[in-house]
């Protein structure tokens, strides 16, 4: 592959509809991960995924995307949601209401108006296989041809267009909802490098990646029950176009652009540096897990790093202020924590969960808004991990690239406080001329030349574990104080969070972000991954593969742990011999024994001369019980895992007694510090603490303590254990996995004999919490015919309790879910369930029965004859999910054509739900329109025979008779469908002239470019109606009259309800929303009405600062800042008469370009009402506009320049036309 010298970029959409995917967010979130990961799309990470609201919000955010292009630079579009033919048209759905669907074609001449010559546009939505227009006349035309399916013709040529499905096909999301299904096979394609076929292509190109979704499709049999099938074109090009780099084939890293012109100094070996970073961090480190049976130590880290997501810390770490209150107290007297009201703790942590997870790399490359960034982070969750993949990143680019690129360095602070303490380093440089480990020949003096010039990046790894908090405090104002000696590097800090205080960072320009679990797609990337690289039989690495999976997605206890990087890892390496067990304390002794392996006790003992003991597996057990005992035996139990060091030590000690340690204690404290230094299963926490490296072992060696009193030491009994454990704590949601789990430990009798108790427990509060206990017990118990007896109480007491009218419905439906958990293969629960189904209990706790009995009616005939009978009474929780589970079937179908004839919503919902695949429901929903149904259940109706039956004869009379009538539905499926008729028109522009807002609306959409359109709404508007008014504003073609129209009613309620997110851009594009308060009233009714997202910052942080600018400036608008403003209202014009004048527009860098001004000199600045900028100041307090003339930099008096175009252009500055575009 030739060097790639040009810039990826992506742009990355999914839409909110109010209909939207559920696997939407998780495909923009896994596809745009891929897309800027280096091993696999190259892309530049300059642009988040988005979430778009409405068309205005795509049009805007594209636009802004494809501005200034560069046509040599590729553009990677991909879009998840919703698409269908619309007039004759392709578009895709970009928002809630009628008027965000947008026309493809629109989008490729966006591309063409931009230059953009390079790109590839992935559409993941039904029918994208008509993106560019159909060959033939109808959708059957396009079969099972993957390459002819789209007019080629129509793309533009260097354009390439992958579409996910067939012009007659919808698109699927996989059963479980987590991926759609061509998204999953596209990244599953990418992830894999097309399944680990090693070839000799570097590149994975168009064409492999849908014939490998489309072999997938057609071969495999989890996937080929889905009738979907992708296609491709590419525009008038002949060749390959490459996707992205293939991990199976010959690989080169893309170059990264130059940041400095500085050279490396010549006598410090670049290539030396480099393999020193490969061999330092190249490999994945699993020091701290079992990994016998199997080598891993070629595991690459740069091929299994999982880069995750972060949220925003700004006054609140979420971790400390959720700790008990008497370790608060202590971190407070340690000055180890900033104090926090209540009030304040609650507002931050509202805020803090508020926020949409971001990738940790899109913060890190956003260089000018995080040149100063914390990462905080859990135990293993992978913080000195992502600056080790950083560091490698950098080692893995090519080596003529390497001058070019800042210097990772590196600095791990537990290593470098070591140093310091021993004399070998004062500072920072010292430490890497002589104390690093890794680098030799870089002395201070260059070194301090090299940061001067800002061309490294400096990596402080592990600012909790210097241990000393004064020490702590020393490193940091350490930090702080490089930033100021440095400024032009940038610098990144890793901590766990309890013990750190972020004050002083902050406020050295420090942003903080905290780790999140791993998501879903993260957890399914890292484990195809993990397979492709350990196995090398295809048949073993496609079953390992998929137990691993199938084990997390249907065990809870599972999906607790995979969220951690480092228990994920020891899941995969527990899975490659066994299968995960089922059976969760099973599960967690298995766990435990891959972490418990490598806490090698017996080498502290050695490291440090003392007598070597063996400390076996079942001493490491049986101290990890006695710490997890201590815990739940303290003032706040299970509610923190969390124990402190003094109370660690302690145990340590007393168990070495038993065992006959020599020096106990100095052998307790020294396993401490080790814990300090690397996680095992116990980790450090900061602060003097520590804990279980996930809150599932505490809870597991707890419940074992209990168990080995009870069976091995005997030290209490049965009745202790009943009374005085579960009897004590069966209401604590604290201890509900504890006594679960030690019911799974021991023997059914005396599970029975708990059971028995706890149902018996009375309960005054009616909370029914020991009943719902024992539930969960039984559920333990791996023959629940072993406690028979317990079992048939329990269901009773259940059942008795869900058909108990005097008892809430939230407890009801609890105890109805619960017996169907339990029991959902015996015969009780479908008798139950079809009884209270038919009874007259309240609905809530009806519909939950109805539910269940769909649930077992797709195994059992029995049940489904049962949820038809219950249909067929009216029951519209039964019509759903009967038409849910069985929609195909025919009795089914006539079961809802019979309740839609009755005006049932939900019947004629379920209809149009399955649409053209039945035939018969056409004249179905033809008389339905006939029925007194409301307008959304109608406007559902007429899509669908728009959709499905639009070249019907009946049709188009229906539809015109119905928007004569003022049918709102049919007025817009008439004006969207039937553009090209002349009735259509006809029929629109009578109901808008009546004043119809709805004709009002479609006419200026759908005919904007007919000759009469603007005439009539014109005409309209002068009339005094609203609609047609800013119709004809977001069209951009008001005359001065409406302009003041508008104006004069901005306070009008019937004007602000008609306000919404498009026309609101235009209130402030044309100045009409023109002072702060006018500002304040509309934006908070607009956030009010939910008109406005609240995350639109850019658009209202514009205009406060537009409006705050002209109130500061009120002096010097007189006679200087609003005479240019006031005299030519809009840019377009300003630009035209300015360069009729011999001015050519031009930015701040051009100007101080051509003649060395060190002036601020945007213009473009000044048209958008950032009046600071492009002027200066003259001695007699005059201002002159810095311009640029024929690229030789000129001053323009403010007050001759007005003139002169005032001279030419006198007309132009008055009137209507100074808003004519």
């Amino acid at each position: 592959m030739s060097q790639i010298n040009y810039k990826r970029k992506p742009f990355v959409v999914n839409a909110i509809t109010g209909e939207e995917l559920k696997a939407g967010n998780r495909d923009v979130g896994r596809i745009y991960y891929l897309l800027v990961d280096d091993r696999y799309g190259c892309c530049e990470a300059d642009m988040p995924a988005k979430q778009i609201h409405n068309r205005l919000e795509f049009m805007t955010t594209f636009s802004e995307r494809i501005d200034n292009w560069n046509p040599h630079d590729q553009l990677i579009f991909y879009f998840s949601g919703h698409g269908d033919l619309r007039n004759g048209e392709y578009c895709l759905k970009l928002g809630l209401k009628e008027s965000d669907w947008h026309p493809f074609d629109s989008i490729l001449n966006e591309l063409k108006m931009s230059n953009v010559t390079r790109a590839i546009l992935i559409i993941d939505a039904c029918r994208s296989g008509a993106v560019v227009g159909i060959k033939g006349s109808n959708d059957d035309d396009n079969t099972n041809d993957a390459y002819n399916a789209i007019n080629k013709d129509k793309i533009p040529q260097g354009i390439a267009i992958i579409a996910s499905s067939l012009a007659s096909q919808v698109s699927i999301e996989l059963d479980n909802s987590s991926y759609s299904l061509f998204t999953h096979l596209l990244c599953e394609g990418i992830e894999s490098g097309l399944d680990g076929k090693h070839n000799n292509k570097a590149l994975i190109s168009i064409e492999d990646i849908v014939a490998y979704i489309s072999h997938k499709l057609t071969t495999e049999k989890n996937y080929s029950k889905y009738f979907q099938r992708p296609i491709f074109q590419i525009g008038k090009a002949h060749g390959e176009i490459w996707l992205t780099k293939n991990i199976s084939g010959s690989v080169h890293k893309q170059p990264q652009q130059p940041s400095s012109t500085l050279s490396i100094p010549r006598n410090f070996c670049l290539h030396k540096y480099q393999q020193s970073i490969k061999e330092t961090y190249g490999s994945l480190k699993l020091d701290s897990l079992d990994t016998s049976g199997y080598a891993y130590n070629e595991l690459k880290l740069w091929r299994m790093f999982i880069p995750q997501n972060v949220r925003e810390v700004h006054q609140f770490l979420p971790q400390i202020y959720e700790l008990p209150k008497e370790e608060q107290k202590r971190l407070l007297e340690s000055n180890q924590l900033d104090p926090l009201s209540q009030k304040d703790w609650e507002k931050y942590q509202q805020a803090y969960y508020r926020q949409f997870p971001r990738w940790v790399f899109e913060i890190w490359n956003d260089s000018q808004n995080s040149r100063y960034v914390v990462i905080l982070g859990d135990p293993g969750s992978g913080k000195s991990t992502l600056l080790q993949y950083m560091a490698l990143e950098w080692a893995e680019s090519p080596s003529e690239d390497l001058s070019s690129l800042p210097i990772p360095l590196l600095i791990e602070l537990r290593t470098y406080i070591r140093k310091s303490k021993e004399n070998k380093c004062k500072d920072f440089l010292e430490f890497f001329d002589k104390a690093n480990g890794i680098i030799h020949r870089f002395d201070q003096h260059q070194l301090h030349e090299y940061l001067t010039a800002g061309k490294a990046i400096l990596m402080f790894d592990g600012l909790d574990e210097v241990f000393a908090p004064e020490e702590r405090q020393d490193v940091i104002n350490d930090i702080y104080s490089f930033t100021k000696e440095y400024p032009q590097v940038r610098v990144i800090v890793t901590s766990r969070v309890i013990g750190y205080k972020p004050q002083l960072l902050r406020d050295a320009g420090f942003r903080h972000f905290m780790l999140q679990d791993l998501e879903q797609y993260q957890i399914d990337d890292f484990i195809h991954r993990w397979h492709e690289l350990t196995f090398n039989d295809e048949a073993e690495k496609i079953r390992k593969r998929e137990r691993l999976k199938a084990a997390i997605n249907t065990s809870s206890a599972i999906q607790q742990l995979a969220g951690n990087p480092l228990l994920l890892t020891m899941m995969a390496i527990l899975n490659r011999n066994q299968e995960l067990p089922k059976d969760r304390a099973e599960l967690y002794n298995q766990a435990s024994r891959v972490l418990l392996h490598q806490w090698d006790v017996e080498r502290t003992l050695v490291d440090q001369r003392l007598d070597p003991l063996t400390i076996d597996y079942k001493d490491k057990q049986a101290i990890l019980r006695h710490i997890a005992y201590h815990m739940q035996a303290t003032e706040q139990g299970l509610t923190a895992n969390l124990i402190v060091s003094n109370d660690l030590e302690n145990i340590l000690t007393d168990y070495l007694k038993r065992i006959e340690v020599v020096s106990p204690k100095a052998f307790a404290k020294l396993m401490t510090e080790n814990l300090r230094v690397r996680n095992f299963i116990l980790c450090f926490l900061g602060a003097d603490y520590y804990a279980f490296v996930h809150r599932t072992f505490l809870e597991y060696f707890c419940a074992w303590e209990f168990v080995w009193q009870f069976e091995k030491e005997r030290t209490i009994s049965i009745e202790d254990l009943t009374t005085n454990v579960f009897g004590k704590h069966y209401n604590d949601d604290a201890w509900q996995e504890v006594l679960r789990l030690i019911a799974g430990m021991i023997q059914p009798k005396f599970v029975e004999q708990i059971i028995l108790y706890l149902i018996n427990i009375q309960d005054d509060k009616n909370e029914f919490f020991s009943l719902f206990l024992a539930a969960k017990i039984i559920y333990e118990v791996r023959n629940p015919a072993d406690i028979s007896d317990a079992n048939n109480q329990v269901f009773e007491k259940l059942k008795e309790l869900a058909k108990n009218d005097s008892v809430d419905n939230i407890t009801r439906i609890q105890a109805i879910s619960v017996i169907y958990n339990n029991w959902k293969n015996s015969s009780k629960v479908l008798s139950l369930c079809i009884d209270m189904a038919q009874s007259k209990v309240s609905p809530s706790v009806s519909k939950q029965a109805v539910k269940i009995l769909a649930e077992i009616a797709q195994e059992s005939s029995e049940a489904l004859s049962s949820l038809k009978t219950i249909s067929q009474s009216g029951n519209e929780i039964a019509i759903e999910e009967l038409a849910r589970i069985k929609n195909d079937d025919p009795e089914t179908i006539k079961i809802l054509q019979t309740f839609a004839l009755a005006a049932n919503p939900v019947a004629i919902n379920e209809l149009v739900r399955i649409g053209g695949d039945v035939p018969s429901t056409l004249p179905i929903l033809k008389k339905i329109l006939s029925l007194p149904i409301d307008e959304d259940l109608k406007y559902s109706v007429i899509g669908a025979l728009i959709r499905h039956w639009k070249h019907d004869s009946d049709i188009l009379p229906i539809l015109k008779k119905l928007a004569r009538s003022g049918n709102k539905a049919a007025i817009r499926g008439l004006a969207q469908t039937w553009t090209q008729k002349p009735e259509a028109l006809s029929i629109i522009e009578q109901l808008a002239r009546s004043g119809n807002k709805v004709a009002i609306e479609e006419l200026a959409w759908n005919w904007h470019e007919h000759p009469s359109t603007l005439d009539i709404l014109k005409e309209i508007a002068q009339s005094g109606n609203l609609i047609a008014a800013i119709e004809l504003l977001l069209l951009g073609k008001i005359d001065i009259e409406i302009f003041d129209f508008l104006v004069a009613h901005i306070h009008d309620f019937n004007y602000k309800k008609f306000i919404d997110y498009d026309s609101y851009k235009k209130f402030i594009e044309y100045d009409i929303i023109n002072d702060l308060e006018n500002f304040l009233i509309t934006y908070s009714y607009s956030l009010r009405e939910f008109i406005l997202n609240k995350t639109d910052d850019e658009l209202i942080t514009i205009q406060l600062n537009k409006l705050r600018m002209k109130k500061r400036g009120i002096e010097l608008d007189q006679g200087h800042f609003s005479t240019l403003r006031t005299k030519i209202k809009n840019s377009e014009l300003l630009k035209a008469a300015l360069s009729s004048l011999g001015i050519t527009v031009k930015t701040d860098a051009d100007v101080r370009g051509s003649n060395q001004y060190r002036v601020r000199c945007d213009i473009v600045a000044v048209m958008k009402g950032r009046f600071d900028l492009g002027w200066s100041i003259n001695s007699d307090g005059s201002y002159n506009l810095i311009c640029d003339l024929w690229g030789i930099g000129k001053t323009y008096n403010q007050t001759e320049l007005i003139n002169s175009i005032n001279q030419r252009y006198a007309a132009m500055a008055k009137g209507y036309k100074r808003f004519v575009k």
